[in-house]
């Protein structure tokens, strides 16, 4: 029996955007769907492929294998870090670490593109401010041709 697990992105909120993009987390970040090797605090490491990081650098991480400080190995599906326990996270050599942090800075503090300006709402909501404008300025004239003609 094998139990389908199903991903999903999770948006960070404001605050973990600050502290992720205001910290070297965000290197981490960037190195979601890759798979590297995590050296822990009690001398043991974790080689598998980096699913999800949090805000405060919580690792997950998929099809591990776990080397513990007396040598022995362990095979895991899902493996869970904890940040306090993380000692040094080592960097696939294929990856440019400059240009992993400035895609992953950019891609968390872009704003979405939107095809059709014309359905937002505060479009909708400066024409509507333009219509009444302009039906003022258009009652003014009418109010100054009256008054002028009489």
């Amino acid at each position: 029996m094998s139990a389908e697990v199903e991903t999903t992105r999770i948006f960070p909120s404001a605050r973990e955007k600050f502290k992720i993009i205001s910290t070297l987390n965000c290197l981490v970040h960037s190195l979601q769907g890759q798979v590297t090797q995590i050296d822990l605090r009690d001398e043991s490491s974790v080689v598998g492929k980096i699913s999800f990081v949090d805000a405060e650098m919580n690792v997950n991480l998929e099809n591990c294998t776990y080397l513990g400080s007396d040598k022995t190995t362990r095979i895991f599906e899902e493996f869970f870090i904890k940040s306090r326990l993380i000692r040094f996270v080592h960097i696939p050599k294929n990856i440019d670490i400059i240009q992993a942090m400035n895609q992953h800075i950019t891609s968390l503090t872009k704003r979405p593109k939107v095809k059709d300006r014309s359905k937002l709402k505060s479009t909708l909501k400066y024409r509507k401010r333009d219509k009444e404008t302009k039906l003022l300025l258009q009652q003014e004239e009418q109010e100054k041709q009256e008054s002028s003609s009489e």
